[in-house]
């Protein structure tokens, strides 16, 4: 089996998952090449600590022949930058989510890699782990008869300033992809979108102990509570809620059938409980 050859970019705290994965648990198949970072010494730190060969500019990641496959972890107002320059550059591409900030930026890099016939994905592929894929066999088999709506919810108890800065799009951008992906790979595609979005707090208070930032005041720049309806081409209803106003992390997605009702586990996560009540 011939080994890809990746390139990362964006060597920030996420990237200590993706590079552990990439070089301990498939290095049958991957060969990170190289490291790149706005930030120099970011890359050099992830690069050092991981054995990667080389640590360098964008461009010069870009330019790097032996370099198939873009691994981009940038924040996510690069991430359509970023994608383009890897596209561009004749690289294949995964990205963090969201893959682009709007519909419009993802539907163009989407249409652009096609036709370069070059792929491209982009984060979460939790649905891909073993709970999501057992709600599918049960739904799919009929445990819980035909569905008729589902329900979904990320509550967060979230100071970090971040999550609250127009450049990462608030919660519904940083963890909606999760519950948006899992609904859609358990009931299909969606024709229509109805939605609210609040921001009930101008300013709130780091609150963390352990930041250096705490108890520093910051002004909330986005909705941080989100609410959608989405209506599926099979007639099923979902409700879906993203927010970081809460108390405690609180993640919820169930579907509600004829015959039964679904529980998933944690669409954050790759496994977890799964548990059926049926009729009767």
């Amino acid at each position: 089996m011939r080994k890809v050859g990746v390139g990362v970019i964006g060597c920030g705290r996420i990237s200590d998952r993706y590079l552990d994965n990439l070089i301990n648990m498939f290095p049958f198949l991957i060969d990170v090449k190289a490291c790149a970072d706005i930030i120099p010494e970011n890359a050099e730190n992830k690069a050092r600590q991981y054995g990667v060969p080389k640590a360098c500019s964008v461009t010069e990641l870009l330019s790097d022949p032996e370099i198939e496959f873009v691994l981009n972890l940038t924040n996510p107002w690069a991430h359509y930058e970023v994608n383009m320059a890897a596209l561009e550059a004749g690289k294949h591409v995964y990205a963090e989510k969201p893959l682009a900030m709007t519909r419009e930026e993802a539907k163009h890099m989407i249409d652009y890699a096609g036709s370069k016939n070059l792929l491209i994905g982009c984060a979460p592929d939790t649905f891909l782990g073993a709970g999501l894929q057992t709600c599918r066999k049960l739904i799919d088999e009929g445990w819980i008869g035909r569905p008729i709506a589902a329900n979904a919810m990320i509550m967060m108890d979230v100071s970090s300033e971040r999550y609250h800065k127009a450049g990462v799009g608030g919660a519904l951008l940083d963890m909606g992809p999760y519950f948006v992906t899992a609904l859609v790979f358990l009931l299909g595609p969606v024709r229509r979108v109805m939605g609210s979005a609040q921001m009930p707090f101008a300013e709130k208070t780091i609150y963390n102990r352990n930041s250096p930032d705490y108890g520093r005041r910051f002004k909330v720049e986005v909705a941080t509570t989100v609410s959608g309806v989405l209506e599926f081409d099979n007639n099923v209803i979902a409700n879906f809620t993203a927010t970081c106003d809460g108390f405690r992390y609180w993640p919820r997605l169930e579907i509600m059938g004829t015959e039964g009702v679904l529980i998933a586990n944690d669409p954050n996560m790759f496994s977890g409980g799964v548990y059926v009540q049926r009729r009767g």
